[in-house]
């Protein structure tokens, strides 16, 4: 019975945040009705048993397999960098990822994120007014791709973690408790625990259509909400969240500035 109401959540689930009349399921594998869970889809794809006989050995409800998504067997639905790949506002968010290396995340279907990305020009003033030098600049130095890539985790909000679920506008109004971002659930913070998270929301007084998201540092708002792929969402923003710095962060700007990197 478990399963049949797994198998029901992730059609509804599909129904919601994929293509129109899209119906591809991502069942975890298990034993049977009652059994339980012990690797997801996320870890079955990382051990390279997407093509294993045992995922599409499934009861008669499931004939698609398990974790059909994830594995790639779903034709009506998007990944996020294929959505990316698509928006002309976006190139400069595609850019970006790709310099670290972050893409290679957004390209599996299977991956569950709620993304917040800055438009083409909101990136390039970010970097600019933020850290004194345009993203190529960091990119071009192990420290500078760290320092990209701790920005690009914590805009990316990992799933609320009692339902299971991306973080949709009508979820972000303030009344759902903490977000935890990427860059906060890959690491231990002394001032808050990974339960509280560290990105929140809020809706503005006079205008409750307009969603702020926020961290210790400052926050952002949403222009454009929804942007549905196949177990994630984007929301374009007038900005970056700003991760907390790490101690070397400033002398490496510095160095940087000095031209230490230069030839």
């Amino acid at each position: 019975m478990r399963l049949f109401v797994v198998i029901a959540a992730f059609l509804m689930f599909c129904s919601v945040f994929a293509a129109p009349r899209c119906d591809c399921s991502d069942v975890d594998p298990r034993d049977g009705y009652k059994g339980m869970v012990q690797f997801n889809c996320a870890s079955q794809e990382l051990f390279g048993n997407c093509n294993a006989a045992f995922m599409m050995e499934t009861v008669e409800e499931l004939p698609e397999g398990y974790c059909e998504i994830t594995c790639g067997r779903c034709g009506c639905c998007s990944s996020l960098w294929s959505l990316i790949l698509q928006d002309e506002d976006l190139t400069e968010y595609r850019d970006l990822a790709s310099a670290v290396g972050f893409d290679q995340l957004l390209k599996k279907p299977g991956t569950m994120l709620t993304l917040l990305i800055p438009k083409n020009e909101a990136i390039q003033r970010f970097f600019l007014e933020t850290y004194g030098f345009e993203w190529q600049a960091l990119a071009g130095t192990d420290a500078g791709r760290k320092i990209i890539t701790a920005i690009l985790q914590q805009n990316s909000l990992i799933p609320e973690q009692t339902l299971d679920a991306v973080w949709t506008l009508p979820f972000m109004d303030g009344r759902h408790g903490w977000a935890v971002s990427r860059l906060h659930s890959r690491r231990y913070d002394e001032n808050h625990s990974a339960d509280q998270g560290d990105v929140w929301f809020s809706r503005d007084n006079h205008r409750s259509d307009v969603v702020a998201v926020r961290t210790w540092s400052g926050g952002v708002n949403v222009l454009t909400g929804d942007i549905e792929a196949c177990k994630s969402i984007i929301h374009v923003t007038n900005w970056f969240l700003v991760p907390p710095e790490e101690t070397w962060w400033q002398n490496y700007l510095t160095d940087l500035a000095s031209g230490k990197y230069n030839g």
